[in-house]
Formats: structure tokens, C-alpha cells, sequence
């Protein structure tokens, strides 16, 4: 008894004293004691791992309110950047803006989870021997489905860098998607780009001569690839490939109208079901993208993604398009130079490799705890550093079994995806 209320001070002393010493916080007093795996345990063993493990979900933002307790199909807000123009004289009569703080909402509706059956025998294992062989391969391949479900929003993502289909090999790459991102008013601290393997060999090839030579033995043995233009550079299996719909031919039908978040077009050589795609880039003659904050014509044209699959019927559509098309020089939100005109040709990216470029801002994720199970099962929720774990145990008599599920609930969003870039390959 007394070996445990120790065990139990240990415990609530680490956690006050917010201990971080690279493992569970419990760890140290754990190894060695033979303490069976509880839900309790495991659960905060979960916790800790998957913030141990995460890869690109470590590098979004995850900062939301830790008392949010919704279900899943539930919402969270978010607040947007305000936009201002900037007047002159000293007379402000007529020039007094409203207050606009747009906001967002980001749906809860991820619910993942791995579970498992082990024996009376295997749960007779001590914490540390049940993490080894079941807790962090159960949580490696949730954390997985996280960064899977993280690089599948490239499709919101409108802004792109590079030539579609060819995996990026060197500086030129990065140096063009620097300015392109500081063109963009991405903020410079807090950029990061993930690669494909084979951007990343790429990337290693014409890069590690430019690296220190203790860094060149990182870009070898490690995932990351160092930091070079402003961004630390990583590598991921999970980076996504675009197949691109069928542009042939499309002209803009008629002029949109200011704020339209559609634009019909017409003439397309082809007729089909969804035969243009979420995620499919394009741009318009005559329509440059402005500086964010200037206004000023950035002599890049604007870039425009599909927003969902768009069926083409008798040769036309109407295109569902991110960002909306704000060209009115009184609108603070004004992000091109002009609306299209009637029957101006669309040119369409074509397939390639949706390499992320984007600061943490650009992305969110949210998680949130799973009420705790009660009724003849054990049940635990478990936070740590912004993300929640529920373990949940309950066993057949018949067969002697123990079954052991873990969950994670949460929702993912291109929340600015304004800061973000695709660098094609």
C-alpha cells in the first residue's frame, strides 16, 4: 500500500512541477515497478506518445480553447486577420471603416482509432513493456492518419510554386518559392515545406552543398532536411498527388460579378461527370493577384482552386472557386486586379505532386477529449499539449480476452490557406 500511495505523490508532484524531460513525465518512477497497464495508464502513455510522434500535425496551428467539450459533427470558431485601407489626409469624416474580423468554422468530424485484444497474460506486462509493444504502434499509425488527413487539404490551397511534374532538384526551386510566399505576405518566421521522397532526393542532391557539413549529416540519416530559405524543409510518404481535370478548351462565360465565388465557363471540348476536379489550379488573362496590404499589382497572376469535384455538362459549368473574386479598389479585402472578361481562355495546372509549403497559420487542427465510457467498462480521457486520448477497456469472459480501444476526435481545416503553397513536383 504504501509502495503506491508513493507512486501516486510521484505522479501528482511531476505533473505540478510540469516536468519535461523528453519522456512521460511518470516515466522514471514507473520503469521497473511492474505496474500493470490501467486505462488510466495507458491513456496518458497515449497522450504522451502521440505528441511525441506527431509529424506534420506538430507544425499547425492547435491552439484552441482546451475546455471545448462538443461532440463530433460539432463546430469551432476561429478569428480571421481584419483588413484596413489606409487613407489620407487628417479629415476622417467619410473614410471611417467598420470593424471586419472575419471568422471560420472548423468541423469536428475526424474520429479515428486503432483497437486491439490481448490476453490476461499480456496485460500482466508493466506500462513501459505495453507502451514497446502496443501502445506506440497503435498511436504511430493514428498519428499517421492525422498527417494523411493534414496533406489532403493541398486541395484548399490555391497559391502554387514550380513546374507540375517535375520534382523539385535545387535552389532555383526554393528561391522562386521564397519570393513567391514573401510576395504573399507569408510571414517569414514559422515557414515550413514537406516533400515527397522524391523531392526530398531531389532536394538532397542539389542542396547538400549549400548545408553546414554537421547538418549534411542530418540531411542523410534524418527526415528533415535542414533549414534553408526561411523554412525548415522535412519529408513525408503521406505528401499527396493531384490528378488534374479536363480544362480543353474552357473559356470564361460572361463576366462574374464582384465577391462571386463561381465563374461560368463554356466551350470545353469534353462533357463528363466530376470531370473537373477539387484541388485543380487555374488562372485567367488579365486577372494578377494584389499585395495583400498595398493593394498594388503584383504582376503575378491570381491563382484560383476548385472548391469541389464539377460536373460538365453540354461543354459548360459553373466552377465552385477559392479565393472569391474581390477586384473593387474600396474593398480591403481586394485581392485582384481586375474581374475576368467574357471569353477570356482558362489555363489549368496539370497533374503533379502537391509538396506543402505554409506557415503554422495556414492549417488548424483541433482536438477534442471523448467523454469517458461508464457502465461495466473501464474508460479514461487524457490530454497533453493541445491533443486528447481516450482509452477504453472491456473484456469477454468466454474467451478471456481483453480488448483495448484508443480514440482521438477532431477536425482539420485550411484555416488561412492564404499563407500556404503547393511547390509542384
Amino acid at each position: 500500500m504504501l509502495r503506491f500511495l508513493i507512486l501516486f505523490l510521484a505522479v501528482a508532484i511531476s505533473y505540478l512541477l510540469d516536468i519535461d524531460t523528453g519522456a512521460p513525465v511518470w516515466a522514471a518512477v514507473l520503469i521497473g515497478a511492474n505496474v500493470i497497464a490501467t486505462p488510466s495508464l495507458i491513456a496518458k502513455e497515449a497522450a504522451f506518445q502521440i505528441h511525441n510522434q506527431l509529424g506534420l500535425a506538430s507544425r499547425v496551428h492547435t491552439d484552441f480553447d482546451k475546455d471545448f467539450t462538443g461532440g463530433q459533427g460539432d463546430t469551432v470558431d476561429y478569428r480571421l486577420p481584419s483588413r484596413y485601407l489606409v487613407n489620407d489626409g487628417m479629415d476622417i469624416t467619410s473614410v471611417v471603416q467598420d470593424l471586419n474580423e472575419p471568422t471560420g468554422q472548423i468541423v469536428v468530424d475526424q474520429w479515428k482509432n486503432v483497437a486491439f485484444a490481448y490476453t490476461a497474460k499480456e496485460r500482466a506486462l508493466d506500462i513501459t513493456e505495453f507502451s514497446r509493444r502496443h501502445i506506440a504502434p497503435g498511436i504511430e499509425a493514428i498519428v499517421n492518419a492525422i498527417d494523411v488527413g493534414l496533406t489532403g487539404l493541398y486541395e484548399d490551397v490555391y497559391q502554387a510554386s514550380g513546374s507540375a511534374g517535375s520534382a523539385p532538384d535545387g535552389y532555383d526551386d526554393m528561391a522562386d518559392l521564397e519570393g513567391a510566399m514573401t510576395d504573399a505576405l507569408i510571414p517569414r518566421r514559422g515557414r515550413n515545406l514537406i516533400v515527397d521522397s522524391f523531392g526530398g532526393a531531389g532536394l538532397r542532391k542539389g542542396l547538400a552543398s549549400l548545408f553546414e557539413p554537421t547538418m549534411v549529416k542530418g540531411i542523410l540519416k534524418e527526415s528533415s532536411l535542414g533549414r534553408l530559405s526561411g523554412m525548415e524543409l522535412f519529408t513525408s510518404q503521406n505528401v499527396r498527388k493531384h490528378t488534374a481535370g479536363d480544362f480543353a478548351a474552357a473559356l470564361v462565360a460572361g463576366v462574374p460579378s464582384e465577391g462571386a465565388t463561381t465563374i461560368d465557363m463554356d466551350t470545353f471540348t469534353n462533357s463528363g461527370a466530376a470531370q473537373l476536379k477539387k484541388g485543380d489550379i487555374f488562372t485567367l488573362p488579365g486577372v494578377n493577384a494584389v499585395n495583400p496590404i498595398t493593394k498594388e499589382d503584383t504582376g503575378r497572376l491570381q491563382q484560383f482552386t476548385l472548391t469541389a469535384d464539377t460536373t460538365v455538362t453540354t461543354n459548360a459549368a459553373t466552377v465552385p472557386v477559392s479565393p472569391a473574386l474581390i477586384a473593387s479598389a474600396t474593398d480591403p479585402h481586394r485581392n485582384i486586379t481586375a474581374l475576368p472578361a467574357d471569353n477570356v481562355a482558362v489555363t489549368a495546372l496539370a497533374d503533379h505532386t502537391a509538396n506543402l509549403a505554409f506557415h503554422k497559420n495556414a492549417f488548424s487542427l483541433v482536438s477534442v477529449p471523448i467523454p469517458a465510457l461508464t457502465g461495466g467498462i473501464e474508460s479514461h480521457t487524457e490530454s497533453y499539449e493541445q491533443f486528447a486520448v481516450t482509452v477504453t477497456m472491456f473484456a469477454d469472459g468466454m474467451t478471456m480476452k481483453q480488448y483495448v480501444r484508443l480514440d482521438v476526435l477532431f477536425g482539420l481545416k485550411a484555416s488561412n490557406p492564404n499563407l500556404a503553397y503547393r511547390l509542384l513536383g
